[in-house]
């Protein structure tokens, strides 16, 4: 495999270390999306260890509600990850540009907890759990992507790693307060996701670095009156400070699926993918 076999139609997004290409795989006649990661980068920033551990995450998953690693190989300056393509969309979107309904944020949530669950289950924590890496596939249902800040091996929800990284917005208090963590921070990182998805706004946040970062590690929550009880309970509970007082920070993701907030979701058919998906993102409206 080589970038020889591709034709880069548009670029799709950038992120912190890399870029992401539309690129049209010529023998199957297919559209992947193309993470490039440039040599030179991976070097300037350390990040050797990183992009080798983000390699290895991928290429042993699979899951259908977490991105699939179609392929993978190198050029002379960059390495590359080939990637399914969702053309409709991200999180991000529907949270901006659709009305979502609490069901359909319901529906939405209980697949990311099924593809953390797994995730965790194989002792691997996300850690940049955000609207913009919940894509959503052809058949209208989530794919968890972007690895590149994931570490394997963690067993505890409150220990087995001590850097801080992550999108501010959503880092975890004890990442900030320089303790050891573990799984526990993507329970957050989904609070402030759902949190995002029921609000339209972050439960924390200033333009002020510093500040914003007081507020993740000191300030209690506010949930709007507007926000319907159980999903109240459910915000409170997974933005608490303390990982092991946090809702999925002692029992994984059965305590999450045990709130009534979930209390309509079959979890065994929305994981055998028996539940049809109840929204679609832009590629509905450009038919």
């Amino acid at each position: 495999m080589s970038v020889s076999s591709f034709h880069i139609l548009s670029k799709l997004g950038d992120g912190s270390f890399a870029e992401v290409f539309l690129a049209h795989h010529l023998p199957q006649n297919k559209l992947y999306a193309m993470k490039v990661i440039r040599k030179e980068v991976i070097l300037k920033r350390h990040l050797i260890n990183q992009t080798r551990s983000e390699y290895d995450i991928l290429r042993q998953i699979s899951h259908p509600f977490v991105t699939k690693l179609e392929f993978a190989f190198q050029t002379s300056n960059s390495v590359v990850f080939v990637m399914e393509y969702c053309p409709r969309g991200d999180l991000f979107y529907l949270i901006k540009e659709r009305n979502l309904t609490e069901d359909q944020i319901r529906f939405f949530a209980a697949e990311l907890v099924i593809a953390l669950e797994y995730l965790h289950n194989n002792k691997i924590m996300h850690r940049d759990i955000k609207e913009e890496n919940v894509m959503i596939g052809l058949d209208g249902h989530i794919r968890l992507g972007d690895f590149g800040l994931s570490r394997e091996g963690i067993i505890y929800p409150d220990r087995g790693s001590r850097d801080l990284c992550g999108t501010p917005e959503y880092i975890a208090p004890e990442m900030l307060r320089e303790n050891t963590h573990g799984y526990a921070v993507d329970w957050w990182g989904f609070g402030v996701l759902l949190f995002e998805m029921l609000v339209h706004w972050y439960p924390f946040y200033s333009y002020d670095r510093n500040r914003l970062y007081a507020k993740i590690r000191n300030f209690p929550v506010d949930v709007p009156s507007t926000v319907s009880s159980d999903a109240s309970d459910l915000l409170y509970k997974l933005l608490r400070k303390e990982p092991t007082s946090r809702l999925g920070g002692v029992r994984d993701a059965q305590e999450v699926k045990e709130h009534p907030f979930f209390r309509t979701i079959d979890w065994d058919m929305l994981e055998r993918g028996k539940v049809p998906a109840p929204i679609v993102g832009r590629e509905e409206e450009e038919e």
